[in-house]
């Protein structure tokens, strides 16, 4: 495989004498950074990970130790790709040789094989030894790696469990017992549905005996049949003006599934990213990562509405289910939780009650509250404008309705995040708003989710971290699927300088909503800021794959890991960029970094210019002046900017490069305490210090 700088892992210079309990990930070397992210993902939980990184030195000395580490791993996971199709040669076939050699001398109750498919390649074409057929495989779309793979894997190496057999087909992620085996042959059951019939084929897919207990971890231990997806229905009123409406519908239902215990949801965002694009269901249900996929309509017609929803199962394009209902809008929560529990039941899942479920709704207040829903979405300064005016409207019909509130509280939440981020002096008005619509909410709804999460991200930007934490943990207990939730969880985990919980946080995140943009380049930044620069970069190039347009605080990531490996010169041409489109909203770190790229890759014609360039656009005393004052080296100016940093962007000054040079200066040090983040920041320091130390130990 490739040496790619110090982003992966060398393996140990002396063979062991005696068998490991560690796992030999072997894959092709274009598939490096899908090894990184699985390896990380194992080490994370405790796993120790060989993978080598040298084919390219070769030697007798080199092919005995992997031949070595082959002979005494405890597991041995080869990564399966179009990458290793299209490669007749490569040392990788080697190592499944010798591996697959090995299993001719082990107990058939002992596991070793775990062989994992990272992209489309299907079981029937793939070019693999005979024993890999053997076994049941784990598909995991780029390298994206769910914690139940890691706890799946820690089982395999407390020992032998019983006979490994082959299965027909690969599988994402599997709630199966400990040994990777061939599914049993399905019984035909007849089975009584409280609405329409449980299809044959879907007893096929979910076959008797396997566990359905209720998790609270998104995409832990949960089989691939109980993953969803909802997508935008249709809207089919006459004028055909009612996109917010039906998009709202939807995702009302994406929320009641979300909520169904041992159901992994796609997060609203993913989901609705194939909204009018002509994309084969298995197409989506492979991207979403998910087994079944719920499409539908919606007619608005004065006070009623129709809805017609299928069920589907991606695999094969079989409607397990399908239904049309008429009601008044007056009883759509009614009719929401009626869809869900059909759904629910045809996954084999109940749908708790919904203690809003025979509450009547003012029609015009709930169409309000998904128009604002739809006007949130868009994340833009006028579309929260809208929103707000949607919303109160809604409060102002029913000073009850909880959603309405929880609603607002999103609105000023977000409003207020997006300012900060690209540097207004504060958005107080619009944090004591949300604090009041999401404590309201809850006292009318206790079983929403969003509020709770709302008060979480709330408590945190006051530096409230224990109150955050709780609020977190009652909204992940309401709603384990909701993606925003997780990303700001995350956040909290960034603000406490622990930056590699924060990172895995944003890996649920992505499982759950692997189409965000928002989420791929932050997550990409982080990266960085762990020294992962090469799979930072890769981070990028996904969130440039969703979103064509220019989106400047990944493009800054981007052009950050460009400058950390080193290629300056496509670090440069980011920056160039970055500063050409001044044009552009949305901007938060996009400048200072650009500006710092020129000035640490020695360009110095035309930066002062472009510093004053943003000045100008810089609100009076914005700390944004302190980063663009840093960025050229110019510290003394910087500091009483930066004092006025907010607690959403302090986790910046605990692991930007940029800030490097002066971390040992008595003066930062100063400003971390005026911060009140001192300790958040020596913290963040010794994590930052330990994942970069254990790396290096690794390699």
């Amino acid at each position: 495989m490739a040496n790619l700088a110090t982003s992966y892992c060398r393996m140990p210079d002396s063979q062991p004498a005696t068998p490991s309990r560690a796992v030999f990930l072997s894959y092709a070397r274009e598939d490096a950074i899908a090894a990184s992210s699985v390896a990380e993902a194992l080490r994370g939980v405790g796993i120790e990970v060989w993978l080598d990184q040298s084919e390219l030195d070769g030697g007798d000395q080199w092919d005995a130790k992997i031949r070595g580490q082959i002979g005494s791993c405890a597991l041995f996971v080869p990564l399966i790709s179009a990458h290793t199709q299209a490669r007749q040669e490569g040392y990788f076939r080697l190592e499944w040789k010798l591996a697959a050699q090995r299993t001719h001398m082990m107990s058939q109750r002992t596991a070793f094989l775990v062989p994992v498919v990272i992209d489309s390649v299907g079981e029937a074409e793939a070019d693999v030894p005979v024993e890999f057929r053997a076994v049941q495989w784990t598909r995991l779309p780029g390298g994206v790696t769910p914690a139940a793979f890691p706890a799946r894997v820690k089982r395999l190496l407390l020992g032998p469990v019983g006979p490994i057999e082959g299965t027909r087909s690969p599988v994402v992620l599997s709630d199966a017992p400990d040994v990777i085996r061939r599914p049993r042959r399905s019984f035909l059951l007849p089975v009584i549905l409280a609405v329409g019939l449980l299809a044959l084929g879907l007893w096929v897919a979910l076959r008797p005996g396997r566990s359905d207990s209720a998790t609270t971890t998104p995409g832990a231990n949960l089989s691939p049949e109980k993953s969803v997806a909802v997508l935008a229905f249709s809207d089919l009123s006459p004028q055909k003006d009612g996109e917010y409406f039906s998009d709202g519908i939807s995702e009302e239902l994406l929320n009641v599934l979300a909520k169904v215990p041992g159901l992994r949801v796609a997060a609203r965002t993913s989901a609705f990213f194939f909204k009018g694009k002509n994309v084969p269901i298995p197409e989506i249900a492979q991207k979403l990562n998910v087994a079944y996929v719920v499409e539908g309509s919606v007619q608005r017609a004065g006070d009623h509405v129709r809805i017609t929803a299928q069920l589907i199962k991606a695999a094969d394009g079989y409607h397990v289910w399908s239904d049309h209902f008429d009601r008044e809008l007056k009883n759509v929560f009614s009719l929401q939780d009626e869809i869900a529990g059909i759904i629910a039941h045809n996954l084999r899942l109940k749908l708790s009650p919904a203690p809003h479920g025979s509450r009547v709704v003012d029609p015009e207040a709930h169409r309000l509250v998904l128009e604002a829903r739809y006007f949130w979405n868009k994340r833009t300064s006028a579309d929260y404008i809208r929103a707000e005016e949607a919303v109160v409207k809604a409060i102002s019909l029913d000073p009850k309705f909880a959603q309405a509130h929880a609603g607002l509280a999103d609105v000023c939440i977000m409003r207020a995040a997006y300012r900060l981020l690209d540097g207004a002096t504060e958005a107080t008005a619009d944090t004591a708003r949300a604090n009041t619509a999401a404590r309201r909410a809850v006292e009318l709804d206790p079983t929403l989710a969003d509020p709770y999460a709302a008060l979480g991200y709330l408590s945190m930007v006051e530096g409230r971290y224990a109150e955050s934490e709780l609020f977190f943990e009652k909204a992940f207990a309401l709603n384990p699927n909701y993606a925003v939730a997780h990303g700001w969880f995350a956040n909290l985990r960034g603000a406490q300088g622990r930056l590699d919980e924060a990172l895995i946080e944003y890996q649920k995140s992505m499982e759950l909503d692997p189409l965000w943009v928002v989420n791929l380049g932050t997550y990409a930044s982080m990266l960085g800021f762990a020294g992962r620069h090469q799979e930072s970069l890769a981070m990028t190039d996904r969130a440039a794959a969703v979103r064509p347009q220019i989106f400047l605080p990944s493009l800054s990531t981007r052009g950050l890991a460009y400058l950390a490996l080193g290629r300056n010169s496509e670090a440069i041409e980011v920056a160039r960029l970055i500063l050409k489109h001044s044009d552009l909203s949305t901007r938060w770190h996009a400048d200072s970094a650009a500006i710092w790229i020129l000035s640490r890759a020695g360009v110095q014609a035309g930066l002062k210019e472009s510093a004053d360039e943003v000045f100008r656009r810089l609100p009076e005393g914005s700390y944004q002046r302190g980063f663009v004052f840093a960025a050229l080296g110019r510290f003394d100016e910087a500091l009483p900017f930066l004092a006025q940093t907010p607690s959403r962007v302090k986790h910046r000054l605990y692991w930007d490069a940029m800030w490097d040079p002066w971390r040992s200066d008595p003066r930062f040090l100063e400003l971390m305490r005026k911060l009140d983040c001192a300790r958040e920041y020596e913290v963040a320091r010794e994590t930052v210090g330990r994942m970069l130390r254990e790396r290096t130990t690794r390699k």
